[in-house]
């Protein structure tokens, strides 16, 4: 637990120097952009799974089945 308060301290004192505040809100929005992006990536991953989950499977493995027999 006092590691947890020496490490809010820091935050806080970093939020305090006018450059902290430059630097946290860069920091802030590159990790916003990156969330952004990679919520998009896996909405468009799970789109890409539905598709395929959705679609028939083709009858060339029981076609191919019928003609050896």
């Amino acid at each position: 637990m006092p590691a947890l308060i020496f490490h809010a301290a820091i935050a806080i004192a970093r939020l305090l120097t006018p450059r902290g505040v430059i630097e946290t809100i860069q920091r802030m929005l590159t990790d916003i952009a990156i969330a952004r992006a990679t919520t998009r990536w896996l909405i468009m991953a799970a789109e890409q799974q539905g598709d395929f989950s959705s679609r028939p499977l083709r009858d060339g493995q029981a076609e191919s089945s019928a003609a050896s027999q």
